[in-house]
């Protein structure tokens, strides 16, 4: 079934209509890694469905990182090996899956702000203690606290570690929120790459009935067309 030569094309398009979710078709033409690449695409598809009702939250984990490689890693060599994109080509679409993590930037520019208000406050109150005690004349243990002096006492009341502990509370929301954004877009592509690996296998199996038998094994079989 799988050796060199001359094809059916009806049994081609059979098998893309029936089994074209596991890249059989694929690997009746000759097509081994494209016909990988087809497999891989519904076990990732269906992994993404299925990790979050069989699997638990440690290993979903594990299983989202192999799964999102496995994305990336097919991606790369689709666009390059099949389509003769280059790198920056590749690569300019696939940035919009780290915009997000430019929003860190700005909640550490918040927690920087606060430890820097925090600084500048401690100065201040250092400085107030050293002109009291040279008021005092200098007697007394230099830069002794007066703890009836409402102006003195900063703590985690002080508008710096108020902005500190903001600025550190948004920077833990912005990284939750991102993973959940990437487990939403995770899914969302496991459903994708579920239904688009179906769609893909019965729209070949409809394009090779349409075909005649002499354009079939020219295009297909000695031209070596990989996709449609």
């Amino acid at each position: 079934m799988f050796s060199s030569g001359p094809k059916s094309r009806t049994t081609t398009a059979l098998l893309a209509i029936f089994l074209g979710w596991a890249g059989i078709h694929k690997f009746y033409l000759g097509h081994r890694n494209v016909g990988a690449i087809h497999a891989a695409l519904t076990g990732v598809g269906l992994l993404a469905l299925l990790a979050p009702f069989f699997a638990s939250a440690s290993n979903l984990v594990a299983i989202n990182i192999v799964a999102w490689t496995a994305i990336l890693i097919g991606y790369f060599y689709v666009r390059r090996v099949h389509f003769g994109h280059t790198t920056a080509e590749i690569l300019n679409p696939g940035r919009l899956l780290l915009w997000p993590w430019r929003l860190i930037r700005h909640t550490f520019r918040v927690v920087g702000f606060g430890a820097n208000m925090m600084e500048r406050e401690e100065e201040e109150r250092d400085w107030r203690r050293y002109q009291r005690w040279r008021r005092c004349g200098g007697r007394g243990r230099r830069g002794r606290r007066d703890d009836n002096d409402d102006d003195d006492n900063g703590g985690c009341f002080s508008p710096g570690c108020i902005v500190l502990v903001l600025g550190i509370l948004l920077t833990l929301a912005v990284v939750a929120l991102i993973i959940f954004l990437y487990y939403v877009v995770f899914t969302f592509i496991g459903i994708i790459a579920f239904v688009a690996s179906i769609a893909i296998g019965v729209t070949e199996g409809i394009l090779y009935f349409r075909k005649s038998d002499s354009a079939f094994q020219n295009e297909y079989v000695v031209n070596r067309r990989p996709w449609f």
